[in-house]
């Protein structure tokens, strides 16, 4: 690989890390928010499921959760996509 003299502006050097940055942001916001646990009845309140369809739903394997019953917000994000 040849050393390439690159010239540019400081205001193409900000724009660069600026987009940089709102990427690195919106990638961390999604990651949050895909890995955020949620209980059966905050899943409840917000899909206006009742408490017991919802554990028939983890019983069934159509709604993944870990053993104490907490859901991923992607796991019910797929559900709800795909109901």
């Amino acid at each position: 690989m040849e050393n390439q003299i690159i010239v540019t502006t400081p205001q193409q050097i900000e724009s660069i890390i600026i987009g940089a940055l709102k990427k690195y942001d919106s990638e961390k916001q999604n990651k949050e928010s895909n890995s955020k646990l949620l209980t059966i009845n905050q899943v409840r309140k917000a899909t206006h499921i009742g408490y017991a369809k919802i554990r028939k739903l983890i019983a069934s394997g159509l709604l993944k959760a870990t053993q104490d019953e907490k859901i991923l917000q992607s796991e019910l994000d797929k559900y709800l996509e795909n109901k």
